[in-house]
This record gives structure tokens, sequence and C-alpha cells, in this order.
């Protein structure tokens, strides 16, 4: 090969590693693109939760409830009268109904709603209670909730009629 031969191959090779890297710098670029548009996704997304619950009081401008605060107060009553909370946040029980179920299905809290209470129930205590039933097989509705009380360290009267 002559010189000038040689001299375009490494140019040729240069070319080739420079078109390389220019084509991972861009792919990087997309790909840090990418994960800052799911950033701004989650964050706007947070917002959107931050602002869930809105209440009115007398004489005081309107508040914002954000839906940790929730959390944070589902986790430290655990049992808690869903007309009260009603009555606190100056909305009607089935939109207190609505905002837990929501909040459930997004997996921020777990538990057991009746008809006027809600029972704040952790990640590791339903893991317990799954625990017993699979050990145990069949169980009754009383079994489980003699367990359950166990577990949650409530104190709820058992029913006498509950089979």
């Amino acid at each position: 090969e002559t010189r000038r031969e040689q001299l375009q191959k490494a140019d040729d090779g240069e070319a080739k590693e420079a078109r390389e890297a220019e084509k991972a710098r861009k792919e990087e670029h997309a790909r840090q693109k990418l994960l800052q548009e799911q950033l701004d996704l989650e964050e706007a997304k947070r917002l959107q939760y931050r602002t869930m619950f809105r209440t009115a009081h007398i004489n005081v401008p309107q508040k914002t409830l954000l839906v940790e605060d929730f959390v944070a107060l589902c986790e430290a009553q655990r049992v808690i009268n869903l007309d009260d909370m009603a009555c606190q946040f100056d909305i009607s029980i089935e939109h207190v109904i609505k905002r837990i179920e929501q909040i459930e299905q997004e997996g921020r809290i777990t538990g057991i709603i009746d008809e006027h209470t809600f029972i704040y129930v952790s990640p590791t205590e339903m893991s317990a209670i799954a625990n017993f039933c699979h050990r145990n097989g069949k169980v009754t509705v009383t079994e489980i909730a003699k367990e359950c009380n166990r577990l949650l360290n409530l104190n709820i009267e058992m029913s006498s009629s509950a089979t």
C-alpha cells in the first residue's frame, strides 16, 4: 500500500470513530431527555396528589390537605370513623370512601372499609393475615377476625353473629 492509501484508511477509521462517538452522544442525550420527561411526569403526578383534598373552614382561607397527611393520619389513628373524617375535611362520606379507595389502588395504603369505619392495615400485617389463611387452609370469618384483632392490636369486640 502506498502512503496515501494508508493515510486515507487512517482518515476513514477516524471518521468512523467520530460518527460512532456522535451517535453514542446522541443516544445518551435522547436517553437523558426521556429520563427527565419521566421524572417531570412523576413530579406532576405527585403534585396533583398533594392537592387531592381540599377543606374549607369558617373564617379560615381554604386549606389543602396533602395526601401524605391523609396517609399519615390513617397510619397514626389506624381505626378511623368515616363520619368524623368527612366532618373534619368538610366533604361527604362517599367522597372520603372514594379517596380512600383511590389511594388504596395506588398502593399507598391498605385497609378495610365497612359502612362507617376505615381500618388501616400495614403491608406487613396484610402479609401476616394472608400467611395465616394459607397456613390454616379453610378458615371462618370469626377466626380471621380474631387473627386480625391479634395482629392489628385493635380492641374491637367480636360479634357473636360472625361466622
